[in-house]
């Protein structure tokens, strides 16, 4: 499993329980705070199928056709190049894969005054489409 965005890991441990110990689930975070965060929280705990990896959710380090499910808990409305996070999770994805979203969208277009706002984009809420 791929979890975009990773945060403090939470959604990756959720997932780490599903998957069980014989799974594997792999968050990814761009900052260095988090991912340390994470990964101290997944040694605390026990949850050595969590493997947490610095990256951007539109160019995730995993290996093509390698994942189950990629998940995004509000993440892909951070980012300017939603086409590219897609194509990065179709990629990542093995045949019969899915993609599970918890995102923000709308069926119009926001206004400026919502997408120009630094902290409704930090909020999830600026970006969505």
């Amino acid at each position: 499993m791929l979890d975009l965005g990773s945060g403090s890991g939470t959604d990756s441990f959720l997932a780490a329980l599903a998957t069980g110990a014989d799974g594997k689930v792999i968050g990814v975070d761009m900052t260095a705070a988090q991912l340390a965060k994470s990964r101290e929280l997944a040694a605390q705990h026990g949850f050595a199928q969590a493997d947490f990896r610095e990256g951007y959710i539109e160019t995730p380090l995993v290996e093509g056709g390698s994942v189950d499910c990629v998940i995004s808990n509000g993440v892909i409305n951070l980012s300017p190049d939603k086409p590219a996070v897609f194509a990065a999770a179709a990629r990542a994805l093995r045949p019969g894969g899915r993609l599970a979203l918890a995102d923000i969208i709308t069926e119009h277009q926001l206004p400026e005054g919502v997408t120009c706002d630094a902290a409704l984009w930090a909020a999830c809420i600026g970006g969505a489409m």
